[in-house]
């Protein structure tokens, strides 16, 4: 009789208990893929997006590409804006909302242009 007590204490409620902690676990994060907001860029008329390309700038959804072609992080985990590493679910998601603050962008490239004159 004793050996089913040591055995009820020491294997089955670890068991229930690791399936009763997954459970939570599993409900938790099915709760913040509901809450989390997907990030889109900005949808611009092709005028709008004409507009863009004769002033010599590129659309936020080319900021995005780009960035992200160049591998890089607006947040990069340190500094005034390690925040956005925290916030954002995913690098892509960061760029986006960081892109969509202005309607153009002058491109990375025409930067290091002017930087190099």
């Amino acid at each position: 009789m004793i050996y089913i007590v040591i055995i009820a204490i020491f294997i089955i409620v670890p068991v229930l208990t690791f399936a009763v902690l997954k459970e939570i676990d599993k409900q938790n994060d099915e709760k913040e893929e509901s809450d989390y907001e997907v990030y889109k860029t900005k949808t611009l008329t092709q005028a709008q997006i004409s507009d863009i390309h004769e002033k010599g700038k590129i659309t936020p959804e080319e900021k995005v590409k780009e960035l992200e072609g160049l591998g890089m992080c607006i947040g990069d985990h340190i500094g005034s804006m390690a925040w956005r590493c925290d916030k954002f679910r995913n690098c892509h998601d960061c760029l986006v909302d960081y892109a969509n603050t202005k309607d153009e962008h002058t491109s990375f490239f025409d930067d290091i242009k002017i930087i190099c004159k």
